[in-house]
């Protein structure tokens, strides 16, 4: 999975975290109302989704994800 897909599918609400030339980790943090063209909140009925991804020459290296319980 490259970065382009990524942001796809979640939106460009991401913050980059650490970058040199080949290595970008973005991180995203969606809440209620604020919800991506996936309705990933909705779908689920969380308030809070976290992910953390982890890019190495624009290929998905290692990643963290989940949701935040009331």
């Amino acid at each position: 999975m490259s970065k382009n897909q990524i942001i796809e599918k979640l939106g460009k609400c991401y913050a980059p975290i650490d970058s040199t030339n080949n290595y970008i980790e973005i991180y995203y943090r969606i809440q209620a109302p604020k919800d991506t063209k996936g309705k990933i909140l909705e779908n689920y009925n969380m308030p809070v989704y976290y992910a953390s991804y982890k890019l190495r020459d624009d290929k998905l290296d290692n990643y963290e994800f989940g949701f935040e319980y009331p």
